[in-house]
Parts: structure tokens; sequence; C-alpha cells
């Protein structure tokens, strides 16, 4: 089936195709031959087709600002993607060499996350395009909340006291961000999605599907809710690092220089985003159709992201203001 679709784009036959388990969404190979090395993946039915076309867009914007990011490739026919016999939509894009970490290891590595990203707002300054196939609703922590409340009554008994924490506790760290300037934004600057080289420096930057316009303390904040929990995503004792934020804050103003962000806004994102995202770990629980869990370690998908709305409230909680 690989070899069908890779036929639709304009490279020559694999020599080795190896499936990659990383990802929550989408399924993806590496795939090596003469031409080079390459990422073939799946796109998940939640992104709109606009998805792709942003991906281009930015990322060769970013790739002409010195910034290392996948280069989609399209298709013989100039199309982002091909459709399988099953309707599914795969890409292919440029493999960047890099170690991907699941968790900060210590200051040094935060400062160099920080710096990496502080280098992407300072060049996404310079590119005036609203994203075309952003998710609906993606980062709305009302929204989000909302769907909560509709779903609650749903929810197995272990997690329906959770659901109530949460909508007590959630609204009262949303950011009041009307006086804030917007950009395009990555949208999921977790940890996962930087690449690190054999020195620990921060090379590359990946995963480019939820492009978005916002504040840009939105993209900083969610990124310091994935970097200051030194553990895993599902840990049920998650805590927030203060000294890794403070790590993380001082590479973010080596990159973008001229940003003028309040650091306490982005903590306080942060806080918001791990109830938001411990609110869609709850949704998924019912609706049992988004997340990708990890079937070695989780019976279900149920049992990963009930493991993983713990995690990201218990995360939250640990989060002083």
């Amino acid at each position: 089936m690989l070899d069908d679709i890779l036929d639709s784009f304009s490279i020559s036959r694999p020599v080795s195709v190896r499936q990659i388990s990383t990802g929550l969404v989408n399924q993806t190979f590496k795939i090596i031959n003469s031409d080079g090395i390459f990422a073939l993946q799946s796109l998940h039915t939640i992104f709109p087709d606009e998805t792709l076309g942003d991906m281009y867009t930015v990322t060769n914007f970013l790739i002409q600002q010195g910034l290392r990011v996948p280069k989609l490739i399209k298709t013989t026919s100039g199309d982002f993607f091909m459709r399988d016999h099953n309707n599914l939509r795969w890409r292919l894009y440029s493999w960047i060499d890099g170690w991907v970490h699941e968790a900060v290891a210590d200051e040094a590595m935060a400062e160099e996350a920080g710096r990496l990203v502080g280098s992407l707002h300072q060049a996404l300054q310079g590119l005036a395009y609203q994203p075309q196939g952003s998710l609906p609703h993606f980062h709305d922590t009302p929204y989000v909340l909302s769907q909560l409340t509709e779903l609650q009554g749903r929810l197995p008994d272990e997690a329906k006291y959770l659901a109530h924490n949460i909508l007590i506790e959630a609204p009262k760290t949303i950011l009041d961000s009307a006086d804030l300037p917007t950009h395009v934004i990555h949208g999921d600057l977790k940890i996962t999605n930087l690449l690190f080289n054999e020195n620990q420096k921060a090379i590359g930057i990946i995963d480019f599907d939820t492009l978005i316009w916002k504040p840009r303390a939105i993209d900083v904040g969610d990124a310091l809710r994935s970097w200051c929990n030194r553990t895993a995503e599902d840990d049920p004792e998650a805590v927030f690092d203060n000294a890794i934020f403070q790590a993380a804050e001082k590479g973010y103003s080596q990159g973008f220089s001229a940003q003028t962000d309040n650091p306490e806004h982005h903590k306080q994102v942060a806080k918001q985003i791990a109830y938001e995202l411990s609110a869609r770990f709850l949704i998924d629980v019912v609706n049992d159709n988004y997340f990708r869990f990890d079937d070695k370690r989780y019976p279900t998908r149920t049992a990963h992201n009930l493991a993983r709305a713990l995690g990201q409230y218990h995360l939250a909680k640990s989060i002083q203001m």
C-alpha cells in the first residue's frame, strides 16, 4: 500500500520504511531512498484540507528565514496530499534529523527551547498570513469547557468529579487577551515538537498542523505547560517546575528580542491550557475518536485519556500565580 502512496510523489522507491511510534494523532513513517530521508504521514480526519496549504506557506517562509522546519513536498499533480483507496489523506515532507525528548531534562535545555521558540516568533512577525485551515475552537478554552459541560453526564463515574472540578476552577484562569496583538502562531509547541542535536542545542521545529491566529502568549504558555512538566503528560503527580519556567523565559527573550509579553501571562496561560487539555482528554473519553493512545501501557484510548486528564489537572493545580 505504501508503494502505491509514494508513487503519487516524485521521489524514487524507498530503500527503508519504518513506522514512527510517537505522535498523538497522525500515523507517520520514516522513508529512506536515494533522494534522501522523508516523513510520510496520514492526516487525521479532524484537520481540513486547508491545513496543508497553511503548512506549505508558513514552513516555506520559515525556511527562507533560516529556520529548520519540514518542507512539504507536492504530489506529481501539484497537490499538497494524495488520497488512498480508503479516502485517507497522505502527505510527504522532508525529514529533519534530531532527537525528540519526552520531557525537559534540565534548565539548559529549557533555555535552548525558549531561544528557538523566540526565534520562531521573531520570524513569524514578518509573515502577514492568516491560516485558513485552523481547527475550529482550537485553544478556545471557554468553548472546550462548554463541550465538557454537555458531555459531563456521559463520563464514567471515576471521571465525573474531575470534570466537576475543572468546570469550577478553569474559568478563573482564562487570560483576557483582548488587548494583546495577534499573529500566526504554531499552536502546539510541546517539547516533543522541538528537535535537539547531540549537544542538546534546539535545532528544529516540527508538526505544523495547528497553525492559528492568536496572541503569542497562547503559544508560549502552552509550550511552558509542556516543558515545565518534567515527567510524562499522563503522570498523575505532574507538577510545574518554576526553575524550568525561569530558564525558558530567559531563552525566549534571547530569541525574540522585541518581545514585550508579561511572563506572568505566560504562566497564566500555562495553567489555563493545562485545564483545557485535561478537559479535552475527558471529552475524548466520551467521543473516543481523537487522541492516539499507547496500547503497550493502556488497554484502551479511554484508559489513557483518563490518565492524561488527571495528569494535566494535577499540573494545572500546581501552577502558582
